[in-house]
């Protein structure tokens, strides 16, 4: 792998390499599975799974989306997915979808802690993953449990740029979510609850100072707020009923 950027998909087998990056996704880590299942317990892996590919995406992926129905990015994320799983499985190996936007416990997993496993950043104030190169202008879409014995990373060394950062990105935000013990979902979520700026573009995105010049377009980033937006009433409404979105 090359040691230029965390996320180089130089591990992976060729065909599956390719795949997946006809599908928009540039940043591909792979965690050992005693990694995987350590950092996300509930994610049910096979017992045959030798390695866990992580698939992560910048702003190159928005392109690569076509634009219809109610979830075009998780349906075409499903899609590479389940390409990446067939060139997999023609090579000879097993592998098993899990997608990053159903719940954990129904299919999905922790994104965020099979990224930190892979080597693909550090945890975040912003509850995102921060990549030394993009910080956090990047997602983590899905991952993939296969039989292939594929060489994995270790997670990223020291603490991360929010150490000893003065956190501009808490300032920005207008719930003060990001804090230092962890992204605060319920104080997000209740913001978001009610139509406003954060509708289009996350502030506290905007102001981290890690990886600028890899920001979203001002319609990307609507986009993936819009989406966004949706998971977070949902764990909002899971955590306090009381308290559950517009509808």
């Amino acid at each position: 792998m090359s040691t230029e950027e965390p996320g180089h998909a130089g591990r992976l087998p060729v065909a599956t390499a390719r795949v997946l990056a006809a599908g928009g996704f540039d940043l591909i880590g792979v965690a050992s599975p005693v990694a995987a299942a350590a950092a996300a317990p509930r994610a049910a892996l096979p017992a045959d799974t030798k390695a866990v590919i992580v698939l992560g995406a910048g702003r190159a992926f928005f392109g690569h989306v076509t634009y219809e129905g109610p979830d075009p990015l998780d349906t075409h994320t499903d899609r590479v997915l389940e390409a990446g799983v067939q060139a997999l499985q023609d090579e000879g190996w097993t592998a098993l979808a899990l997608p990053g936007h159903r719940p954990v416990g129904a299919g999905g997993v922790d994104l965020v802690a099979l990224g930190r496993a892979a080597g693909l950043g550090w945890e975040s104030r912003l509850g995102l993953l921060l990549h030394p190169e993009r910080g956090p202008w990047w997602s983590l879409r899905g991952a993939i449990a296969t039989s292939a014995p594929l060489a994995s990373a270790a997670p990223l060394a020291g603490p991360g740029p929010c150490h000893g950062c003065p956190a501009p990105c808490q300032t920005a935000c207008p719930a003060g979510a990001p804090r230092s013990e962890g992204f605060d979902v319920s104080a997000c979520g209740t913001v978001r609850a009610q139509p406003g700026p954060c509708d289009r573009s996350c502030a506290a995105r905007r102001a981290c100072v890690v990886g600028t010049a890899h920001s979203y377009s001002s319609t990307d980033e609507r986009r993936l707020m819009e989406r966004s937006r949706e998971a977070l009433l949902e764990v909002a409404a899971a955590r306090n009923p009381t308290r559950a979105g517009p509808g």
